[in-house]
């Protein structure tokens, strides 16, 4: 359940969505004025400015209050569970805020939870130590379910990207510490896992049972979409290699070593960003289009590194044009089909679950033509074709 008042955030997602359709013309402003009064939102989200300026004096207000708790009760009475103290009066704080003043993503509410957090990591750092792996692997084990929690119940994406990191540590010390004998497979694993990811946070944004998780699923899928690309990106699985020790003849992180499978790596890195571009086109996804982009960017930075051919004002010259070239094509392609791209504005929004309840919101908000009370069927009326005396 989230902490947010479920029909305020479903109001402030039809209200996004018209004036996102205002802006693409498909809604006349006197519409979406009369959809927005059928969806009142009770929630407070200032501008970007005021909500820096409430995280900053969140942060100095609570540090202030806590410093003077701890000095008040003592801070070597209070021992290894003022932290949690600290986290559960943070908790507590949020929660007031939410229910009695309907904060939401205005920077004080932000900081609480972020402060909260902080504090329960703390706490179990301090409770399990660091002196040994196992330790290490339940702390991070611990963050991740604990991270997973605050991003479905405070819609935070930051949250989400942070859970994947603590579990992306845990399998590290799994892999390298706790079970050193399948240290080579941590690339795969890390990719299978985080591939998982991917496409179950897929599947569940494209349901409209998680409309009020969008963002967090985007988030939750993008950044695991990168985990499980870099994790078999030729690059990162060689200096891992050559970390541990394992490539032969490698006793040096600037070595050049033959990497075993090394073509499979190579083909990784290479083809995945043109599946993300490819399937981003085909599916209107724009997020893969991103990644694909993004990825494409990275890729010559990595084969500069390995293949010095050509001076660096040449390689950067070529891979430009090879780069414009590619987008001419895709753009081409596009103009001569009929796709869901534009370059209208507003179109991020427009998939088939928002186009659907902002069809339900205008419907319900009354927007539609009604009927002259003398236009209507019976007897003698225009309606009626002229059936009674009058036509």
């Amino acid at each position: 359940m989230i902490a947010y008042p479920v029909n305020d955030c479903q109001n402030l997602l039809v209200r996004e969505m018209v004036d996102n359709a205002v802006k693409q013309e498909l809604v006349k402003p006197l519409e979406a004025a009369n959809i927005k009064l059928r969806y009142p939102v009770r929630l407070y989200t200032p501008n970007v400015f005021i909500r820096v300026g409430l995280a900053i004096l969140t942060v100095v207000i609570v540090s202030a209050a806590f410093g003077l708790m701890g000095m008040l009760m003592g801070f070597d009475s209070l021992g290894k569970a003022f932290p949690f103290i600290l986290s559960l009066l943070s908790y507590l704080g949020l929660e007031w805020l939410i229910r009695n003043k309907y904060h939401f993503k205005s920077g004080a509410d932000d900081m609480l939870l972020y402060m909260g957090l902080s504090y329960l990591l703390l706490f179990f750092s301090i409770t399990f130590g660091f002196e040994s792996s196992q330790a290490q692997f339940l702390t991070g084990i611990l963050s991740f379910l604990v991270f997973s929690v605050a991003a479905y119940r405070y819609l935070d994406r930051l949250c989400a990207v942070a859970a994947l990191l603590g579990l992306l540590y845990s399998l590290g010390m799994l892999h390298l510490v706790i079970m050193p004998a399948l240290r080579n497979f941590l690339p795969w694993t890390v990719a299978l896992v985080f591939a998982a990811i991917f496409f179950l946070a897929r599947k569940l944004r494209g349901s409209k049972h998680s409309l009020l998780h969008q963002d967090v699923l985007y988030w939750t899928e993008a950044a695991a979409a990168l985990i499980a690309y870099a994790a078999l990106h030729y690059f990162l699985v060689e200096r891992l290699s050559l970390m541990l020790n394992t490539v032969n003849g490698a006793n040096s992180l600037d070595e050049h070593a033959v990497l075993p499978l090394g073509c499979l790596y190579w083909a990784w890195a290479g083809i995945i960003p043109f599946l993300f571009l490819y399937f981003g086109i085909k599916q209107h996804d724009r997020l893969l289009i991103r990644l694909g982009i993004l990825t494409l960017v990275v890729l010559p930075i990595a084969i500069r590194y390995y293949y010095q051919m050509f001076l660096p004002e040449v390689a950067m010259l070529v891979y430009g044009t090879l780069l414009i070239a590619i987008t001419y094509f895709i753009i081409r392609y596009l103009r001569q089909h009929k796709t869901a791209f534009t370059y209208e504005p507003g179109g991020d929004q427009a998939d088939l679950l928002q186009a659907e309840n902002l069809l339900i919101a205008a419907g319900f908000a009354g927007t539609g033509q009604t009927a002259a009370p003398d236009t209507r069927f019976g007897g003698g009326q225009f309606g009626g074709g002229g059936a009674g005396g009058e036509y």
